[in-house]
């Protein structure tokens, strides 16, 4: 799978929020709460080329508490000095890319968290099965379904290169109607 189809798949899930906002205000201490959330794609994608102790004195600062660690070969290196920065800084380590063989790589990265006494998710790229789209929600599924799949071309297409033409207009929602106010007495 090509890594512009690999961010496709990453963003199914949150397809109708992103086209067509969100069905309903979520809570600051719900979903997005700062201790809910976790950063991620950080490690390649970094313009000041941060080195662990840097990366995790950040994440700190920024009150992560939760880090999905992503790299490429040049970070190898640097595994166990991640490891150790996180532990000073009190960055959970969630998740960690992993490879899709058992190689010397990948049984140094098991061997690393047995010894730091981590125990991430793995989450392996290359994907090659199949891409779920959903509805989630209690609208017409079929419109639903129609609408990630227009919004999915939609993506794709610019993902591609190609012209994408309108954002697509969305069958199943609609704006919230506001609450009714209340009268107070005085």
């Amino acid at each position: 799978m090509n890594h512009a189809l690999q961010s496709v798949v990453r963003v199914l899930p949150f397809l109708p929020a992103l086209l067509f906002g969100a069905e309903a205000p979520v809570r600051a201490d719900g979903l997005f709460a700062r201790d809910n959330l976790m950063a991620w794609c950080i490690v390649p994608f970094d313009a000041k080329k941060r080195g662990p102790e840097e990366r995790a004195a950040m994440l700190d600062q920024l009150g992560f508490k939760y880090f999905a660690y992503d790299y490429r070969a040049e970070h190898v290196p640097t595994f166990e000095a991640e490891l150790a920065a996180l532990k000073r800084h009190g960055v959970v380590l969630a998740a960690w890319w992993f490879p899709t063989t058992l190689n010397a790589e990948a049984k140094m990265t098991l061997e690393l968290f047995q010894r730091h006494g981590v125990r991430p998710q793995l989450w392996v790229s290359g994907w090659r099965g199949l891409a779920g789209i959903l509805n989630h929600t209690d609208e017409d599924a079929a419109a639903r379904l129609r609408d990630n799949l227009d919004g999915l071309d939609w993506l794709v297409a610019q993902l591609d290169g190609r012209p994408a033409g309108p954002r697509p207009t969305p069958r199943s929602w609609s704006e919230p109607r506001p609450a009714a106010r209340r009268s107070v007495a005085p």
